[in-house]
């Protein structure tokens, strides 16, 4: 099964590698940044590999 989904995050166009606490589609790149400048955790994203 292959999921292509888009970045959920404004103005990202992205493909999504992750999903959030939200159950949101993140890239890579707007995960690291939410994890160094906002008050999510690594462990608050699952890979979306390991939902295959």
């Amino acid at each position: 099964m292959n999921i292509d989904e888009q970045c959920a995050y404004y103005h990202c166009e992205n493909e999504a590698e992750f999903i959030d606490e939200l159950a949101d589609f993140v890239c890579c790149e707007c995960m690291e940044r939410e994890v160094k400048q906002g008050s999510a955790t690594y462990e608050d994203f699952e890979s979306i590999g390991e939902k295959l």
